[in-house]
């Protein structure tokens, strides 16, 4: 699933994002702890958080530094912590921890925290589970299964929410968050999917292990196997627009009852639709008519579009074009025209160039009626594909 993708990129992001604008080290001043302190404190943070030895950690590969970004100054000052190929501990574990040891945010298996011990529910939206959903009594029925199975027979409290939480799913597919007291070794907690899968069980202090609800990714469950990799070269192509017109609207046709299924058998699809969406539903993708102008003189138009928007000259030599056919509305088929960055120019001449123009250096979408030329939008995409 897209999203993500995003959750282990966080990983990464948190020990190197104050460095992305260059960092300063510096040396820690009274009162501060010292490098030792600090992985020491990681150490036992990470040994409770990950449920492994603490030898095992220290043994780690660890990325500690005491400073702050070029954009900063000394008195904000961090400590900065990364540690990786734990032994028996799948990813990254990082933190940030002021001078003194206050934590200012950790991330570990399935995201980022910016409190040391969160609550269960501390980053969670209850919501009511819909029909489909599994409910409260069979989620609490299989947690004292699971229990049981683990050598936990006694008499337990259980207490099932179910909610979104940006941990899980990256906040878009709610799952059961449940906390279970009464055990002898203390309290648990479980995460489960609105299909009722166990994604996770573990003591209440440890983080949860997985947060991705199985059976969500459209393209997998839809194209097993080679095809995966097939279908989305298809649509690496579609984006591109190294596809004729033809194959676009053949290819997406195709694929169209396939989406209009999964989002009937999977009630969460909309809140954070995928690419396939936009593709099939979103834009119909067609073939020109003999009304329809040349797809040479529709980027014709929206070149002249971006020239005059401008104020100027839109460089258009230096930008990518990429051209679809739509027939979303079959009354009034449309090109759309999408104009790339001016890669090409020298650094001075676009530090020049955005000096003068903030958005010349930015790419754009531009529809025109299919008919007439017309041009009906002209949008700033930067940011946006």
């Amino acid at each position: 699933m897209k999203k993500l993708i995003c959750l282990m990129l966080m990983l990464m992001t948190l020990a190197c994002a104050a460095h992305a604008d260059g960092w300063v080290e510096v040396k820690p001043g009274e009162g501060d702890l010292t490098q030792a302190q600090v992985k020491e404190y990681a150490v036992k943070f990470f040994a409770e958080k990950c449920g492994v030895e603490e030898a095992v950690l220290r043994e780690a590969d660890w990325t500690i530094q005491y400073g702050h970004s070029t954009v900063e100054t000394a008195e904000d000052a961090y400590w900065s912590v990364y540690v990786r190929r734990i032994n028996g501990c799948s990813g990254a574990h990082g933190m940030e921890l002021t001078g003194p040891g206050e934590m200012i945010r950790w991330s570990g298996h399935i995201g980022e925290y910016d409190k040391a011990d969160p609550g269960l529910l501390d980053y969670a939206t209850p919501v009511t589970p819909l029909p489909t959903d599994v409910q409260e009594e069979a989620v609490i029925a299989l947690i004292r299964e699971e229990m049981a199975q683990i050598g936990h027979n006694g008499e337990l409290t259980i207490t099932a929410t179910f909610a979104y939480d940006e941990h899980f799913n990256a906040g878009v597919i709610p799952v059961w968050l449940v906390q279970i007291d009464g055990a002898a070794d203390g309290s648990w907690k479980a995460a489960v999917s609105h299909k009722g899968d166990m994604l996770s069980l573990v003591a209440y202090a440890q983080e949860f292990r997985e947060n991705m609800t199985p059976g969500e990714d459209f393209w997998s469950a839809a194209f097993p196997g080679d095809a995966y990799s097939e279908e989305h070269s298809l649509l690496t192509g579609i984006r591109e627009c190294r596809l004729s017109h033809a194959e676009k609207a053949e290819i997406t046709a195709r694929w169209r009852p396939l989406v209009e299924e999964w989002i009937e058998e999977h009630p969460y699809y909309l809140n954070f639709p995928g690419e396939e969406y936009e593709v099939t539903l979103v834009n119909i993708y067609g073939v020109p008519d003999e009304q329809a102008i040349p797809q040479s003189e529709a980027e014709k138009l929206a070149g002249e579009a971006l020239t005059g928007y401008l104020s100027g000259d839109g460089y258009l030599e230096e930008r990518v074009i990429r051209t679809d056919y739509f027939v979303t509305d079959p009354d009034r088929p449309v090109w759309r025209v999408y104009l790339g960055r001016p890669n090409d120019l020298d650094i001075d001449t676009r530090r020049a160039l955005k000096e003068k123009n903030p958005e010349i250096t930015d790419y754009f979408y531009i529809t025109l009626d299919a008919r007439t030329g017309e041009v009906l939008q002209l949008v700033n995409a930067a940011g946006q594909w």
